[in-house]
């Protein structure tokens, strides 16, 4: 026996329109009367929108939820949304999603987090060529080389050099500078330059957007100090000479020295056998000196062995002489054996 039943079979669209007329609707007015009042409309039926490119699910109370499309880039939410307790994707705790937020925008502020640019500084330093440390009288020639590392700054607008706070070199844009040949005294040479810039440029975050927060604005900065310093030495040596040192060509012309001793300063002078004089010779600004210890005889102490003068010396190249204490040491015979004397100021 044949059966009567019909075959299934499927259904194709001949065109441009839906096989369900009730699918598909012109204005979103058409869609929520057909889900409200047609008898043929069920919970979760899917539905589209032309006017509203939109997608809709009607609901259990015949209401349209959109579920996505819209030309703004989705569906919206109605109201203010804020995490409590929780975090989500990019969104912290406590941050907020606001109402009207489309889908689209919902799903980039979840999957992307703005992180705002850094701005860096710009720095300066300055070098100074030659020796910082010498004796009075000694001529200086050097040259300042700032370094301006621009960073996230303008470019340079002004630059100027100091020495000792007074200006000594101008100009529009970072150079170097050679001061002319000077003689140093008993004084401290300090150089500081400064550049002023104008205002770096606004960087973008990671998602493209300006964002100043932190953008370096016009200003200056300052290097640090290039100091050269003029000292006097100290003099001293052992020799086989009988009488005490009396001019500052004496003095000079002793082989030992020592820049710049302070009080409390400790040095060893080694006195060859056959020695018969032993000099120390140091600026009178210094206190007396405060032992002198035979070292091969246990740290005796010979500084009541010496004799205190006072003699004015000079500085280097015939600079302007300062009065110095000297202590002289005269040995009735040479010494049969070398010696170590360790001084202390």
């Amino acid at each position: 026996m044949v059966s009567s039943l019909p075959t299934g079979k499927p259904y194709s669209r001949l065109d441009e329109f839906p096989l369900d007329a009730s699918s598909v609707f012109e204005d979103l007015a058409q869609a929520e009367d057909y889900a409200k009042n047609n008898p043929t409309a069920y919970h979760t039926q899917i539905i589209g929108v032309k006017s509203e490119d939109m997608v809709y699910m009607i609901t259990e109370d015949r209401q349209l939820f959109p579920l996505c499309g819209g030309g703004d880039g989705g569906s919206t939410i109605d109201e203010k949304i804020t995490l409590l307790g929780t975090t989500l994707g990019g969104l912290a705790d406590g941050e907020s999603i606001p109402k009207g937020t489309t889908f689209t925008e919902f799903v980039k502020m979840i999957t992307q987090k703005r992180i705002a640019p850094t701005y860096k500084a710009p720095t300066l330093s300055l070098s100074g060529t030659g020796t910082k440390t010498v004796e009075a009288g000694t001529t200086v020639t050097a040259t300042l080389t700032p370094t301006f590392t621009q960073n996230d700054a303008g470019a340079v607008t002004q630059y100027k050099l100091q020495k000792n706070g007074t200006d000594v070199h101008t100009d529009t844009a970072v150079s170097s500078y050679s001061p002319l040949a000077e003689a140093i005294g008993d004084e401290t040479w300090s150089f500081r330059s400064t550049a002023t810039y104008a205002a770096g440029p606004v960087k973008n975050d990671n998602l493209g957007d300006p964002s100043p927060a932190g953008a370096i604005e016009a200003g200056s900065v300052s290097s640090g100090n290039v100091v050269y310093t003029g000292k006097r030495n100290a003099f001293f040596d052992a020799d086989t000479d009988t009488v005490a040192a009396e001019t500052s060509a004496e003095i000079r012309a002793l082989a030992g020295t020592g820049l710049g001793v302070a009080n409390g300063e400790s040095w060893t002078i080694t006195v060859p056998a056959g020695s018969r004089r032993v000099t120390i010779a140091y600026p009178a600004t210094l206190r007396d000196l405060s032992k002198v210890a035979y070292v091969e005889q246990g740290n005796a102490e010979y500084k009541d062995l010496f004799v205190k003068s006072a003699v004015t010396v000079e500085g280097a190249s015939g600079f302007t002489g300062v009065p110095y204490k000297v202590y002289t040491y005269i040995m009735a015979v040479p010494t049969p054996a070398a010696m170590s004397l360790n001084v202390t100021i």
